[in-house]
Parts: structure tokens; sequence; C-alpha cells
């Protein structure tokens, strides 16, 4: 635009120019007498007339410069006011662009505020019903506890925001399959990516969805080969590695006299640790493993009974049996066996066990492990009373239940973020938190697992060994969960 207007001031300062020349000419040529030659005899009017077109063309380039002046000035104005039109454009196109980003920046927020949770919603996940049913059942009524204390605070304090919990109920009927579907069609359907969960079948049926999807699973199974392929899987649970040291430790103690254990279990991975670990750990305290006989649930367990009894041991390791449990030990009762018995599982509530079995014959040769000292501290009579208010059977893995919650509410708190599972990863592995029906100031329980799992994903708990004596059940060993690590 400047240069067009350059370009059209020098045009017309020229033309002026131009114009004065063409008046000197015409009136030289008129003083001349045009095209007609004459002698020259008076000089005067020729000079006269040569005067005046030196004047006129003058008075024309004075005209000509006068009029360049006005254009340059002109000109000038205009160079001007297209600065600062140009100026207001590019301001303009700056405050637009502004305007732009900041309402990206705006809808970006929008979009954040839209996607991030109002709530906690978690997936419990176990089996209601079938044969794991008292530990499935268990697991939902102690999350569902924990849930009704956090919400009954305004749900659960996330850097610096509550969020209600809200759990969605699942019965896997402690089938791997079943199992499986389900967590698929909750991450699909729902997209909730927290599970609470029970049961083996569902442990290594979960652990691919885990991976793939970054489930953030709270299981307490037994199934730690589960933990190896998913670093979103955690563990709370005695591990069957970290408590046969202290019930190898709790028999040595209550039988010092045993040299022989067999056992009997359901073939379920839970209890392949009594044929895998269990030799090596009683090797270590001189008490020889003479095997262990494994039968299918729900079935009747007399030959598995029959095979074991006929290694004539001194000790009888019994397995994670669920409902197959009193009948397991009714055939041991039935077939005369007198040694000592032994297990880190037992499903059935404990006066219920002493009914049915007969307090004459568990007198002093029954030990299990648990996580609950008997007679029971305030706290955990206080829990399990609500507990049996809900209506749900009781057993004693319900202490265990107990925890799972807390590791991941616990967790979701070190995070201080409920939607990135990595940060929620790091922020389980943190924690050092106590039992909470010890009190906060019991001993903390510490994740573990780097060497033994390849995964820091298993929470201690606490261990206690207890017996029956006199018809009552009584702590008589005490421990923390051990493990090598």
């Amino acid at each position: 635009m400047r240069s067009m207007i350059k370009l059209r001031r020098k045009g017309y300062a020229g033309l002026l120019a131009l114009m004065a020349l063409s008046l000197m000419t015409v009136a030289l040529v008129a003083a001349c007498g045009g095209d007609d030659v004459a002698p020259v005899a008076d000089t005067s009017a020729q000079d006269a007339a040569v005067a005046a077109a030196e004047k006129a063309a003058g008075a024309a380039v004075a005209k000509a410069s006068a009029l360049e002046s006005e254009l340059e000035s002109a000109s000038q104005a205009a160079e001007a006011d297209l600065a600062l039109a140009e100026a207001a454009a590019t301001t303009a196109e700056k405050e637009a662009s502004a305007a732009s980003a900041g309402l990206a920046d705006a809808e970006a927020a929008a979009a954040a505020a839209a996607a991030a949770p109002n709530a906690i919603e978690i997936a419990l996940i176990s089996g209601s019903t079938g044969w794991g049913a008292m530990w499935g059942g268990a697991l939902k009524t102690a999350w569902l506890l924990a849930i009704e204390d956090v919400n009954a605070e305004g749900g659960l304090l996330v850097a610096g925001k509550r969020y209600p919990i809200v759990p969605f109920l699942y019965d896997d009927q402690f089938d791997s399959t079943l199992s499986r579907t389900i967590g698929e069609r909750v991450v699909s359907n729902s997209g909730i990516k927290f599970f609470g969960m029970e049961g083996d079948p569902g442990a290594s049926a979960h652990t691919e969805l885990s991976k793939t999807h970054k489930v953030i699973i709270i299981h307490t199974s037994y199934d730690y080969g589960a933990i190896t392929e998913s670093e979103y899987m955690f563990l709370v649970n005695a591990a069957p590695q970290s408590i046969y040291g202290p019930l190898m430790d709790a028999i040595k103690y209550k039988f010092p006299d045993a040299k022989t254990l067999a056992g009997v279990a359901p073939n379920l991975s839970f209890d392949f640790p009594l044929r895998d670990d269990l030799p090596a750990i009683a090797a270590e305290r001189g008490i020889e493993h003479l095997g262990i006989v494994f039968g299918e649930t729900g079935q009747d367990y007399s030959p598995q009974v029959t095979k074991a009894l006929s290694l004539n041991p001194d000790i009888m390791v019994l397995g994670c049996l669920g409902a197959d449990e009193v009948p397991t030990y009714k055939l041991l009762r039935d077939f005369g066996f007198t040694g000592g018995l032994a297990t880190v599982c037992q499903s059935t509530p404990p006066d219920q066990f002493i009914e049915e079995l007969g307090a004459d014959w568990l007198n002093g040769k029954f030990i299990k492990q648990t996580q609950a000292p008997m007679p029971l501290p305030p706290a955990f009579q206080a829990w399990k009373d609500r507990y049996i208010a809900t209506g749900t059977a009781w057993t004693d893995y319900a202490f265990v239940y107990s925890f799972s919650p807390w590791i991941l509410f616990r967790g979701l708190q070190a995070a201080g973020t409920l939607t990135d599972p990595d940060a929620i990863r790091d922020g389980i592995r943190s924690l050092a938190i106590p039992f909470p029906l010890l009190g906060e100031d019991s001993e903390p329980m510490v994740m573990y697992g780097d060497k033994m799992y390849g995964q820091k994903n298993v929470i201690e708990v606490p261990v206690y060994f207890n017996g029956i004596e006199n018809g009552e059940e009584i702590t008589f060993f005490t421990g923390v969960s051990w493990h090598p690590e």
C-alpha cells in the first residue's frame, strides 16, 4: 500500500513539470511567430514574450512544487494512517489468537473437569455362592463396612477433596472363567478401575486384565504367581511361604516329639506350597515331609484321608478346605487319628468347628494360623460383632479382609490422584501402616515381594497360632508375617 502511494506521488510531480515545460515552449513559439520566419528588426517584443513565458513557466514550476509538497504531506499522512491501521490489525490478531488460546484452555479445563471422577467406584468380585462363598461373602462384608466408615466422614479425602465410595457387587461363584468374564465386562462397560477380590481362581484370571487396562486389584489370594505378571495387582495375606516357617515353629513348640508330617488339601493353587515349599521348611526343623494328598472340591475326601493316614504321620497338615473342612476333619476323627492337627487356613467359624468335631477330640492337638489373637481384644470383638450383625457367616479370614480396603484407600491418599494408575501403584507400594484393629500405635505392616515375586506388591499381616484347650480357643504362639526379604 505504501509503495502505491509513493508511485502516485512521483507521477503527479512529473506531470506538473511536463506541463510547465509545455507552457514555456508554447510561449516561446508564440513569441517567435510560430512557424513563419521573419527578418529580425526589433527584439523587444520577443524579449517580453520570452520573459512572460519564463514567468509563466516559473509559476507553473512553483505550483508544481507546491502541489508536490501537498502530495508529500498527504502521502505521509496516508502512510501514518496505514501504519496505525496495520498496528491495530496486528493487535486485533494477537487478541483474537489469545482469546482463541484462552477458549481452548477453558475447553480443555472443562473437559478435564467433566472427566474427573466425582466418586470412587469399586467392583467387589468374589464368590457369594458356590464352594468359596464363606470367603467371598466375608470379603464383600468387610469392604462394605470399611466403605460405610469412610462415607460417614463425607468420603475419602484425596488431594484435599472428599470422594464418596460407591461399591458394585459381583458373584463369580469362585469360578475363574466367570470371574474373568465379569472383570472384562466391568472394565469395558463401566470403566471401573478398582477391584476388591478374593479367591485364587479370580486372581489368576484377572492378571492379564489388570496388566492390560491398569486395573488396581486388591486381592486376598494365596496365588502369588498372579502378581508376577501385573504390577497393578496387590495381595493382602500371609503368604504360605511366609507363614509355614512360623507354623513349623508352632508345631515344634506344641508337639516337641513330632518327627513326620503328611497332609490333605484341595487341588487348588493356593495349597500347592504345602507340596512345593513346606518340605524344605519342615526339614530345617527336623521334621520329615511324607507327602500331600490332593482331592477335588465338593467331593468325598475318604480316599485322600485314607491314603494320608497310611503314611502314619505324627502331624496332619490340612489345606484350605472351605466347605469340605468339617467333613474332612470328621473323617480323620472317625478313622482314629490321634496325632497333631495343623492348618494355615480355617474356614469354619471357631464355635461351630468345636461343636461339630467335639472339644474332647480337639483339645491339645489342634493348631491353626489366624490373624486374630484369642481371647479377642476389644477392638477385634467390636468389629466382629458389627460384622456378624450383617448376617454374613463368620470366618477368621474376615480379619484379613478388614485390612484390604485400607490398602487401596491409603494408597489413593498417598498417590494424591484417582486417575493415574502408575502413581496409585507407587502410592500403595510406599505404604507402611498399622493393622487397623491393632491400633495406630502397633507395628506397621510393610509392602514386600521384590525378591520373592519380582513385584513389591504384597503387604504383611499379623500372624497368630491358636489352639483348643478345655474347649476354648486360645493363642499360644504370636508373630508377624515372616518373609525372607
